[in-house]
């Protein structure tokens, strides 16, 4: 039998997915690049290795909406927090807004937020991740609804569906970074690939503040010089960016670095997976 080389494999479309009946026998290295959670059959755009919803509604102050299981060696992948506005108090044309934030108890207990007064316009939802984060055990979520152009809180105006997967792993890559980690105007380095390189699936930034709109710069520093994924882009007031169209490898020892132009303005948490062969 001829060899047959898995990078000749084409679709009837001349596509690179591929499906395989009766076996598949392949000698030498597979890499496969995606940062899909394991579990039963998670495949696509169809993730059936979805473990657990959940379901609540925020109060107007800052309340633990949500606390991850205290299982240790378990990391959790947050794939969805979908916001309605349910709203029938604050009439036709006003939106709500909503907060949203996570603490590591059992790192540096610093709370970083996801999301900060983003609006919700009356019959309107947001999804508040364009890419899954990780969180560790016993991770705190808070959660809390304001009113329209005021700020004042008011609850029970907002419906929160929340999915996330349960990984017995320690590869995934958990990073938060806020006024704890960002302490300075930088650069400050807040993520370090050690031991392995790393898949980065998610940098995502939040604009915290009431008072402007606010730059920030990312780079990748691997020692010698610093390339930057972003310079000086400015995330609008109560604005959320997530940079990563792509995934991105990091290599072994490069670091992550965030450069902000005021601190307290703007907070980053970083996703990915270690690339262990």
């Amino acid at each position: 039998m001829s060899e047959l080389r898995i990078d000749q494999l084409k679709n009837r479309d001349g596509l690179g997915a591929v499906s395989v009946s009766n076996g598949l026998v392949v000698s030498g290295i597979v890499t496969a690049d995606g940062f899909v959670p394991g579990g039963s059959g998670g495949s696509g755009d169809f993730n059936t290795g979805i473990t657990s919803s959940v379901t609540f509604s925020p109060l107007g102050y800052a309340t633990t909406a949500f606390t991850f299981p205290a299982t240790s060696g378990y990391q959790y992948i947050v794939n969805s927090i979908n916001v309605a506005n349910t709203s029938d108090q604050v009439g036709i044309g006003t939106s709500i807004n909503i907060i949203a934030s996570v603490t590591d108890p059992e790192g540096k207990n610093e709370e970083t937020y996801i999301a900060y007064n983003i609006p919700i316009a009356n019959g309107g939802l947001v999804e508040l991740l364009k890419n899954p984060f990780v969180v560790g055990p016993s991770d705190k979520l808070t959660m809390w609804t304001t009113r329209g152009s005021d700020y004042v809180g008011l609850s029970s105006v907002a419906q929160v569906y929340l999915n996330y997967s349960s990984e017995e792993s320690t590869e995934y890559i958990v990073s938060f970074a806020s006024t704890v980690s960002i302490g300075d105007t930088g650069p400050v380095g807040i993520f370090t690939s050690s031991t392995y390189p790393s898949n980065i699936q998610s940098i995502h930034l939040a604009n915290r503040t009431d008072d402007g709109d606010y730059p920030v710069s990312i780079g990748i520093n691997n020692g010698v010089s610093t390339f930057f994924l972003c310079k000086d882009l400015i995330i609008p007031r109560y604005a959320t960016v997530d940079l990563i169209a792509q995934q991105k490898r990091i290599e072994i020892d490069d670091v992550i670095e965030v450069t902000v132009g005021v601190t307290t303005s703007i907070d980053v948490i970083i996703a990915g997976k270690q690339i262990t062969s």
